[in-house]
């Protein structure tokens, strides 16, 4: 399915997006490409706001126990550009043996993103949701799956944007599942 066909298909007429643009705005909020995918499989599209998380260097300075070496997972996870790594890795779509495919915006004004700007899944800005549910529906379809749970953790505006976007791209060939959980 094409760009132009799915902007026809579902075109921005009152989109709630843009009724809460300066809410969102002031959050520093989203960029592009956060997801919500495969639920017949053991996927899932993390979205999520935090706000200026400790950076693993500075976890382990504390004394903190970083399970698992948490850095080193999600680096090889989503190893940028190679095929089948996590978000969009040259390969296309993300196979369905990938067990989580996260994708994180971060919203607070001041954050410097110094030691999180390395993981391509670590965006900055507000999302593009139009492009985001276009992904997700080719994705869906790539994979033969007809429904996508998509879970936001966020503050309840943006929680209610995505909840919106799932009940207007939801159709017959792709259902939107939504799930959430709020933070203030």
């Amino acid at each position: 399915e094409t760009e132009q066909e799915f902007n026809r298909q579902y075109p921005d007429e009152n989109d709630d997006e843009d009724a809460e643009d300066d809410d969102v705005e002031s959050l520093h909020s989203f960029n592009t490409k956060h997801r919500g995918y495969h639920c017949s499989r053991p996927n899932c599209h993390v979205c999520q706001r935090i706000r200026q998380p400790a950076p693993v260097s500075k976890r382990k300075q504390r004394g903190r126990r970083v399970e698992d070496d948490e850095e080193t997972v999600l680096r090889a996870a989503y190893s940028p550009g190679v095929a089948g790594s996590g978000a969009g890795g040259a390969g296309g779509p993300s196979p369905s043996d990938q067990p989580l495919d996260l994708q994180v915006y971060l919203t607070a004004k001041n954050y410097q993103g110094e030691d999180l700007g390395a993981f391509p899944f670590v965006h900055l800005g507000r999302p593009d949701m139009k492009a985001i549910f276009r992904e997700m529906r080719h994705d869906a379809l790539y994979f033969g799956e007809t429904r996508v749970a998509v879970c936001a953790c966020a503050p309840k505006r943006i929680v209610d944007l995505v909840q919106n976007g799932c009940i207007k791209y939801s159709d017959s060939e792709v259902q939107f599942d939504f799930h959430q959980e709020i933070f203030d």
